[in-house]
């Protein structure tokens, strides 16, 4: 007999997400995007926040799509990581944070923006 139908091929789109900070200002402010259909409006939403947060030297720390983020805060400073899943940029950024000896580092923010399908 004739072949099955062809599936139609699922088509994905890219997500955006980003991180900006203000690593002069004391508290740090911070700006996140996530699920953002392009670059620049990931940087822009992230930046945007962290000057709504009193940010004056803002500057995008990390810009990553299809991916996990997170932002690891200890006594010395912040790590800023992307990977496959937040459990890898979890574990990345804390041994980077925890390298010169800072045992004050957590996790401070963890988000994922991965393609979506749209047919």
């Amino acid at each position: 007999g004739p072949p099955p139908p062809s599936q139609p091929s699922a088509v994905y789109q890219d997500q955006w997400g980003a991180t900006a900070m203000d690593v002069s200002a004391d508290p740090t402010p911070v700006g996140v995007a996530s699920s953002q259909s392009t670059k620049r409006k990931a940087e822009s939403t992230a930046m945007a926040q962290c000057k709504a947060r009193g940010g004056k030297a803002c500057k995008v720390r990390l810009a990553y799509h299809n991916q996990c983020a997170v932002i690891a805060w200890g006594d010395g400073g912040s790590v800023v990581q992307s990977a496959a899943s937040t459990e890898i940029a979890s574990g990345l950024a804390m041994k980077l944070c925890q390298q010169d000896g800072d045992a004050g580092c957590r996790i401070w923010y963890s988000d994922c923006s991965m393609a979506k399908r749209v047919e």
